[in-house]
């Protein structure tokens, strides 16, 4: 059988979690990756699966879901040849008549406020087909319980970082990035600092007046992740997994983002995983204190045990198992 696995492009999140899909559904069925090659590409994936580069220049949401372009493009595109689609939280797939499932912690029109009629349709087409939708059991949303929802634990495996002394800075795409004052506060608050620990600080931030206080452009490799004890973060569900699945304690800033890094900056709270700090200056000196404060480290620690993993075999054995249903 032939299986196509989409990840929307928004964030490489949603892409990483579809190539963990789609190693796992490789062992049994004929497997098709499709999406932004480049992005599938920064992962390991297995060599028998296919790529078919299919983008949605997902860069503006709200925009690009009021114009339709998702459905103008499914309309271009021939899906006859996949027995099963599996997609990373792209519901408009399902009007093709195949046998599909969906991951989503939240649903974007929701998420955005969108009302228009297809999302309506949408949801009503889910509900019927009872179209299978898998979600994290800490973080998917409330609202997805209306649905036939399936909660799955966290991909991969906990493996603590040990040995790690550095800090990760990252705030993704959140609006103020583009300020000028906003990155020069930031250069100006690292700088007073004074700390010799390693920063690792994502490339819109980086500046070369860093390097003489250790200050490093992330590359968000395997290997960078290996060296990180504390995470100053958007709360985005693809870094946090990466941190979690570390034992890595989380620092959100959620200041100008969507619903979505809010939810998941009350669950990292509520969780004992870190803590929420929106002002800069004193998010990085608790960053440094939690590097520093062994005992902090040992609170976070107690809650990263409790955490579930190897979500994505659940995932796995529950769509080969609705397969002849």
């Amino acid at each position: 059988m032939k299986a196509g696995v989409f990840s929307c492009d928004n964030g490489l999140g949603h892409v990483r979690r579809a190539v963990i899909i789609a190693n796992e559904l490789s062992h049994f069925l004929n497997v098709f990756l499709i999406g932004d090659k480049k992005k599938i590409k920064k992962f390991h994936l297995r060599k028998l699966i296919k790529i078919k580069n299919f983008n949605l220049n997902f860069s503006s949401e709200k925009r690009y879901l009021k114009k339709g372009n998702i459905f103008k493009k499914l309309k271009k595109n021939n899906f006859k040849k996949y027995d099963i689609i599996y997609t990373d939280n792209l519901p408009e797939f399902f009007y093709n008549g195949k046998k599909n499932f969906i991951f989503a912690n939240f649903l974007w029109h929701k998420e955005l406020n969108l009302y228009d009629k297809k999302y309506k349709t949408i949801e009503k087409f889910l509900k019927d087909k009872k179209i299978i939708l898998f979600g994290n059991y800490l973080f998917g949303k409330n609202y997805l319980k209306n649905f036939n929802f399936v909660k799955v634990p966290f991909f991969g495996k906990y493996i603590k970082n040990k040995s790690a002394n550095s800090i990760l800075l990252s705030f993704g795409t959140a609006k103020f990035n583009s300020s000028y004052k906003v990155k020069k506060k930031i250069i100006k608050t690292i700088k007073n600092l004074k700390s010799t620990n390693k920063i690792f600080i994502e490339p819109s931030f980086y500046n070369k007046s860093l390097k003489k206080f250790n200050v490093h452009k992330a590359d968000f490799t395997n290997e960078m992740y290996s060296q990180i004890s504390v995470a100053y973060i958007k709360p985005g569900m693809g870094t946090v997994e990466e941190c979690l699945k570390r034992g890595i304690p989380i620092i959100s800033f959620s200041k100008n983002t969507s619903k979505e890094f809010k939810h998941n900056s009350k669950i990292i709270n509520k969780n004992n995983l870190g803590i929420s700090e929106n002002n800069l200056e004193r998010g990085l000196k608790k960053a440094l204190n939690i590097l520093n404060n062994k005992s902090h480290q040992k609170f976070f620690e107690r809650g990263f045990k409790k955490l579930r993993w190897n979500g994505e075999k659940k995932v796995v054995k529950t769509i080969l198992s609705n397969l002849n249903t």
